[in-house]
């Protein structure tokens, strides 16, 4: 069964209800035991020699991967459904709902497969005609939602709200650089050009103007 989400959606959600959850940085350690837990997991896991802004950046991660997936085990304990959670492949996905980025990421996901956290279960396919796109599912290990059980999260402002339409603005832009570059420096010219020149201009008896360009190059 294919599970679509719609990365750029009409409410800039990212999701849809096919995936009950979907990997997005929503929250942070609230408060030191909770960062220190989390920061001796990403020891665990092989991120130790971390940037401070990288290691910021995986923990908010982390405490979203758990609370989530501690999410999904409540669900399966009342549903009977699968602990799968949604983990977009999409760079664009990762650099406009966030500021976590797609390098720290991709990195974090693929720490997740090594480690046995999660393991692939749903491939992602991609509506070319809508433009739909969709996330990778990850059956989430039984083990995990123990370990973020007790520690206190919060809403952290890691986490851009950016409107569809500011996205599609920007795309949009940024398809044109190329172009807008080109033009920019033709009308550049164009301007320099222009500067050689002036007018001569000649109020007649009939009232009536002429003009002269004449250029400063005589």
């Amino acid at each position: 069964m294919k599970h679509a989400t719609k990365l750029l959606g009409p409410k800039d959600v990212f999701a849809t209800d096919e995936f009950a959850e979907v990997l997005s940085p929503l929250v942070e350690p609230a408060d030191e035991d909770a960062s220190n837990v989390l920061l001796d997991q990403l020891h665990r896991l092989g991120f130790s020699s971390e940037r401070p802004t990288s290691l910021a950046k995986l923990k908010v991660l982390l405490a979203s991967f758990l609370m989530q997936s501690g999410r999904l085990e409540s669900r399966r304990d009342r549903k009977g459904e699968p602990m799968v959670m949604g983990i977009p492949h999409d760079a664009v996905y990762w650099r406009k709902r966030s500021k976590v980025g797609y390098k720290v990421a991709l990195r974090f996901r693929e720490v997740l497969l090594e480690h046995g956290w999660v393991t692939h279960q749903e491939q992602a396919t991609i509506d070319l005609f809508h433009g739909d796109s969709n996330c990778n599912g990850y059956l989430v290990a039984d083990f995990v939602p123990a370990i973020g059980k007790g520690l206190h999260f919060q809403s952290t402002e890691m986490i851009y709200a950016t409107s569809t339409s500011a996205i599609k603005t920007k795309i949009e832009i940024e398809a044109i650089d190329d172009r807008t570059s080109v033009s920019c420096q033709v009308f550049k010219r164009m301007a320099q050009a222009m500067q050689r020149y002036f007018y001569i201009v000649e109020l007649t008896s009939d009232y009536t103007v002429k003009a002269w360009l004449v250029s400063t190059d005589w």
